[in-house]
């Protein structure tokens, strides 16, 4: 953070815009490789590291600093990448707000070129919002044609022909409407790819947390030992995890049911 914040300072950048600047010289220092060499080189150490971006859609949309750090890592260090896209529920309370997280969601799928998980995260608070449809249908994001109706303000019932008698009525703007079918064309393009989809996440629930590991390590191959003894591969998930109470808390099961 002071960094950035140092950056903006001396290049006069906003904080998009230092982002990007960190980013880009990251891609040119050693700094990261240096760190993961030496942890290559513990001989005791079978390292599983979790990279945590920002969440500005400019590094995954418009620049290509991060997909360049990647590619380098995958080439020396062999490693298996996977990437975790976190979308807050909140997003789902407006349709709208949901469908243009489903379409960064794709276009991160799309120019980050990994294997890729979308994370529906603190559905623990789902309970707190009204949404317009199940949550089962946010998380599947199938025909998601089916909410467009609930992007924008709806329009008058058509059977109302009493012009007096809903002249106080709100109607549809024609920003709305256009607001409408633009997400609704959005809508479109992410069925047409059929890609995104979501993983429920409830951090205060060990078992949801412990499924989406075990996703994740499917798709980064870590079970299947790739680097690590045969030993330290049966309880690879018990390694990283453990539910409630922290590191000393009980371990969560991690076997399929």
């Amino acid at each position: 953070g002071s960094q950035v914040e140092g950056v903006m300072a001396e290049k006069g950048l906003g904080p998009n815009g230092a982002l990007r600047f960190c980013m880009a010289e990251l891609r040119r220092s050693s700094w990261l490789r240096e760190k993961l060499q030496a942890l290559e080189d513990d001989k005791d150490c079978y390292p599983y590291v979790v990279i945590d971006c920002p969440g500005q859609t400019e590094l995954y949309m418009h620049d290509d600093s991060l997909r360049e750090i990647l590619d380098e890592l995958r080439t020396a260090f062999d490693a298996r990448l996977v990437a975790a896209h976190l979308v807050d529920v909140a997003q789902c309370v407006v349709p709208a707000s949901y469908v243009a997280a489903c379409l960064l969601s794709l276009t991160a799928m799309l120019r980050l070129e990994l294997p890729h998980v979308n994370v529906l995260s603190k559905v623990d608070m789902v309970s707190r919002y009204e949404l317009a449809m199940p949550l089962e249908f946010f998380r599947d994001a199938q025909e998601l044609r089916r909410i467009e109706p609930f992007c924008g303000t709806k329009p008058c019932p058509l059977e109302d022909d009493d012009d007096a008698a809903d002249a106080d009525a709100p109607r549809e703007t024609d920003y709305a409407k256009n607001f409408r079918r633009l997400s609704g064309k959005i809508c479109e393009l992410v069925d047409d790819f059929s890609l995104v989809c979501f993983q429920e996440l409830d951090v205060s629930d060990g078992a949801s947390v412990a499924r989406l590991v075990r996703v994740l390590d499917k798709c980064n191959g870590h079970p299947a030992g790739v680097h690590a003894p045969a030993e330290l591969v049966e309880d690879a998930t018990d390694l990283f995890l453990h539910h409630r109470g922290g590191r000393d808390g009980p371990a969560v099961d991690t076997r399929p049911p």
